[in-house]
């Protein structure tokens, strides 16, 4: 996206090689973003569609071409984006929160197992890693700190 003009427009074609996901999947995201108001779409016969995202969608993160073109699974790319609402810090080296698996499937919309399967992917990779407080939550549990490494993901200084 332009960050002037807040526009962009990439073709499908361009928009499947990036995202590697299925026109359908995508026509579907697309079509869910204008509903939420969070995109208009300009369509134009020929040639790609103009995307422009209004101020008030500022609630977008900005990510780095060095994230997008990670070696990572889109759906994995798709869960950090999810959850920047949880983490704090994240103008600093290393990103935090401190959210239950349950919590950040609720905000995501993902089971519990698939949360749990991402975060082991990003801990591999060496983006995230996790920690145990001295704290516990209202259950008894000990609360875990996840730590997600701001460099690595390429999103310091964004």
């Amino acid at each position: 996206m332009n960050k002037d003009s807040r526009t962009c427009y990439p073709s499908m074609a361009k928009l499947k090689e990036l995202t590697q996901l299925s026109q359908r999947f995508i026509l579907d995201s697309i079509h869910r973003l204008e509903e939420a108001g969070l995109v208009q779409v300009t369509a134009r016969k020929g040639t790609s569609n103009v995307y422009y995202f209004p101020k008030e969608t500022d609630q977008f993160e900005m990510f780095s071409d060095e994230f997008l073109d990670m070696d990572l699974l889109p759906k994995v790319k798709e869960f950090y984006m999810k959850i920047q609402n949880a983490l704090y810090d994240k103008d600093q080296e290393f990103a935090v929160t401190h959210y239950s698996d349950k919590e950040l499937a609720q905000l995501t919309g993902l089971s519990i197992p698939t949360v749990k399967k991402y975060c082991k992917i990003l801990q591999d990779k060496g983006y995230m890693d996790f920690n145990l407080t001295n704290y516990k939550d209202e259950a008894g549990l000990v609360i875990r700190e996840m730590s997600f490494d701001m460099q690595k993901l390429g999103q310091f200084g964004l």
